[in-house]
């Protein structure tokens, strides 16, 4: 995915199950030294410019959001192409809701 900046990302909690690396994976990245940076070498001149008090919102509360009962699933497609992927994605979609679709066209036919 590629954006350009400023931009937003969110995901919800428990949106997927962890996936682990596998162990010659796990092998090869403990032989990476940990970089240690300082202020300087970070390129911050101000510190309280940063962190939740340098922000320039007004941030009244940070939380998590509760757990939910339902838990995300992975679903696989056999597509060559982005586009059949998002049909299948959008079918799977309006068949476990049968009125998401008709509610939509409503929403944009107003």
């Amino acid at each position: 995915m590629k954006t350009a900046l400023p931009c937003l990302v969110t995901r919800l909690e428990n949106t997927n199950e962890l996936r682990f690396a596998t162990l010659p994976a796990t092998i090869h990245a403990a032989g990476f030294p940990v970089r240690k940076w300082n202020r300087e070498q970070a390129g911050i001149e101000d510190v309280s410019k940063i962190g939740l008090k340098g922000s320039p919102t007004a941030v009244s509360k940070v939380f998590g959001p509760t757990p939910r009962d339902e838990k995300a699933e992975m679903l696989e497609f056999d597509a060559s192409s982005l586009r059949d992927v998002s049909l299948k994605l959008l079918h799977e979609i309006f068949a476990r809701h049968p009125t998401l679709e008709a509610d939509l066209l409503m929403e944009t036919a107003s």
